[in-house]
């Protein structure tokens, strides 16, 4: 499985409902992508003061590296994509993405 973390410093100005409309999406992707195991999102809750502004993020699961390919060039998948990095502070540089492989 791999397992996809994505972190979100957004843009002060973007929406409560923005934010929710983008995971909203996300999460349609489930019922496209066959493998799309699961999507979770939400605030940062971090008590550690080791966010660097990184307020919210989505995780999602892939049943394994084909699936995260399939994804990721998903017609669906492009305009969240596009959707996130305009709602982000500096577009790509406010979004960190970690993928992990999980055994």
């Amino acid at each position: 499985m791999i397992r996809h973390c994505v972190f979100v410093q957004f843009r002060p100005e973007v929406s409560r409902s923005e934010r929710e409309a983008i995971y909203e999406a996300l999460r349609g992707l489930k019922q496209k992508i066959d493998g799309l195991d699961g999507v979770w999102s939400g605030p940062n809750v971090n008590t550690e003061r080791l966010a660097w502004g990184f307020d919210e993020g989505f995780i999602i699961d892939f049943r394994d590296a084909a699936v995260q390919s399939a994804y990721n060039t998903h017609p669906d998948h492009l305009p969240i994509t596009e959707r996130l990095l305009a709602a982000a502070q500096g577009g790509l540089d406010g979004v960190f993405c970690f993928d992990m492989e999980i055994a």
